[in-house]
């Protein structure tokens, strides 16, 4: 089947959505192009920022599956919101059975939201839209919020009635997502929703997130961490929404000598300096280790080494770590909730971050077998392959 993946931005390497889409379906021997900007999310800077390349070709483990990339020139660009030239042109030439529209909150799948395009091809559409998100503009100010006002009502508002009007499925990937929506159309327009909505869970690539019992070994070697040293991790783009020096005070609180903690994705902002300056006072300098973010391999290998991974706020490494096998720990919210089996692949903060990790600690020793067991499970309810086949057979 010829798929058309239509992303405003699209980086390989990143892991985000939309790469993890790519890579499944051409494993899944489908021929996959995908449409895109030049790009990158406002929060990859400077070094970090890798050559972009047009018709590019991005080649799979194995040589016969690969996906194409086109990357179109930019007609308008306002922050996050971008309107590129020659979209529908590019994809009415591709022809493809089926179009996968990766976000509709901006102006960039447009052109393909229309009663001619959606009459002629199948098209889906991933949405994924969060409450923390959602509220930032209240920190924020007055022309951010302005702005914030424009994009959530004004842009996301127009985009979603059109989608839920023309568009073959919607595939909800998020559980704020469709309470948003509904506040964004008028009621008339919920019957046709109920009937189009698919309900997932955000996932992984079961070929890019496994458990590697040689990691486990080789990172603590690397690291000078002992086999019996109970290693946490979090793996995000470290800002001051996801509460670090809250993970580092309770650690410290713990007096625990045996605990290691693993931060990835550090930016250079005032919030890692802050970060610094607190693993210095707390005295954790032995027992922290700090990394900028990593390509998938080396997260895997990380994700691996671990024991627990921690997060007190929703992101696409919680369910890439869950790959792994690794038990997570997280706050028991509307975004986390569809994730966890308690006791089974994790567990809910309860009363307070210490005492959580006080009680699951105290009581774990590593166990091989055990770690298959939350793999298999995870992989049959997250990943990318099982929640696909899910989607493109309704």
């Amino acid at each position: 089947m010829k798929i058309a993946l239509v992303s405003s931005i699209f980086v390989p390497g990143l892991g985000y959505l939309e790469e993890g889409l790519a890579k499944v379906l051409a494993g899944m021997c489908h021929e996959v192009t995908v449409f895109s900007s030049w790009h990158y999310p406002f929060h990859i800077r400077g070094s970090q920022r890798i050559p972009l390349h047009t018709d590019q070709t991005v080649c799979l483990t194995d040589p016969r599956l690969s996906y194409k990339i086109q990357r179109l020139k930019t007609l308008f660009k306002l922050r996050s919101n971008i309107i590129s030239l020659n979209l529908k042109k590019n994809i009415l030439s591709f022809d493809p059975d089926l179009i996968i529209l990766v976000g509709v909150s901006d102006f960039f799948p447009l052109p393909l939201i229309n009663k001619r395009i959606t009459c002629k091809y199948r098209m889906y559409a991933f949405i994924g839209q969060n409450f923390d998100m959602w509220h930032w503009r209240q920190n924020r100010n007055e022309i951010n919020k302005v702005y914030s006002f424009l994009v959530n009502y004004v842009i996301k508002g127009f985009m979603f009635r059109k989608s839920i009007k023309h568009l073959y499925k919607l595939v909800f990937y998020t559980p704020d997502t469709e309470v948003i929506i509904q506040r964004l159309i008028p009621k008339k327009l919920n019957n046709i929703l109920n009937r189009k909505k698919i309900n997932i869970s955000l996932g992984f690539n079961s070929e890019d997130f496994y458990y590697m019992p040689d990691a486990r070994v080789s990172v603590r070697k690397e690291l000078n961490i002992n086999a019996d040293t109970v290693v946490l991790i979090t793996a995000t783009r470290i800002d001051k929404s996801k509460k670090i020096d809250y993970i580092l005070n309770s650690i410290h609180l713990m007096g625990r000598e045996d605990i290691v903690y693993i931060i990835i994705g550090f930016i250079d902002n005032s919030y890692k300096t802050e970060i610094e300056k607190l693993i210095e006072k707390l005295m954790l300098k032995e027992r922290v280790f700090c990394f900028p973010f990593l390509t998938n391999g080396k997260l895997l290998e990380y994700f691996s080494a671990a024991d627990f991974g921690i997060w007190l706020k929703s992101g696409a490494s919680i369910q890439q770590a869950m790959g792994t096998g690794l038990s997570v720990i997280l706050p028991e919210i509307s975004t986390t909730s569809v994730l966890l089996t308690e006791g089974l692949n994790g567990f809910y903060i309860r009363k307070d971050l210490q005492s959580t990790l006080a009680d699951v600690v105290s009581c774990y020793s590593f166990d091989l077998e055990k770690r298959k067991q939350i793999e298999a499970y995870n992989r049959s309810r997250f990943s990318y392959q099982s929640v696909l086949k899910q989607v493109l057979l309704s």
